[in-house]
């Protein structure tokens, strides 16, 4: 499933009457309301170094968060590693330093479009990418650092020890 899943489903489930929500399908949510007796929903951010540990915690309430990456889904073939993710400007494999990215917009559709486009485009047009668009923020990860758009730290919640 993908972020156009996540966002249908959170629309059906708010069109019961169903206020409070959080749809997760497998890293594409979307969130609606706050749950009982908290302000927003708290949600990890998968570190690919670190998948039992959050990389990052995000306050999300009526906001959509999508990640793309090839840490997960990847073949190595002759000691050359190929990621599931095609560049479209050639047909092949995205060739690029960045390992995820992870964007926040007001659509599932859109941060799942945002993060897929910024792994293609590579770190710097890809974060160009990302602050282009009204209401759009990421965090990109690479083997060396993450980078964030100016506006991501709105969203982030420290991590517990």
């Amino acid at each position: 499933m993908g972020p156009q899943e996540s966002g249908q489903n959170g629309k059906l489930l708010t069109g019961f009457g169903i206020r409070d929500i959080l749809v997760d399908l497998g890293r594409d949510i979307v969130t609606r309301g706050r749950p009982h007796d908290q302000p927003v929903w708290v949600v990890g951010i998968e570190g690919v170094h670190t998948p039992d540990v959050p990389l990052a915690r995000a306050a999300l309430s009526g906001q959509a968060m999508a990640s793309s990456g090839n840490y997960r889904r990847f073949r190595t073939i002759q000691g050359k590693r190929y990621g599931h993710i095609i560049d479209p400007r050639h047909g092949h494999p995205a060739e690029t330093e960045i390992e995820a990215v992870t964007c926040i917009a007001k659509s599932c559709l859109m941060a799942g479009f945002c993060a897929r486009t910024a792994f293609i485009l590579g770190v710097r047009q890809g974060i160009d990418l990302i602050e282009s668009q009204a209401h759009v923020d990421g965090i990109i990860q690479t083997a060396t650092r993450n980078h964030q758009t100016r506006k991501f730290y709105q969203y982030e919640i420290p991590n517990r020890p």
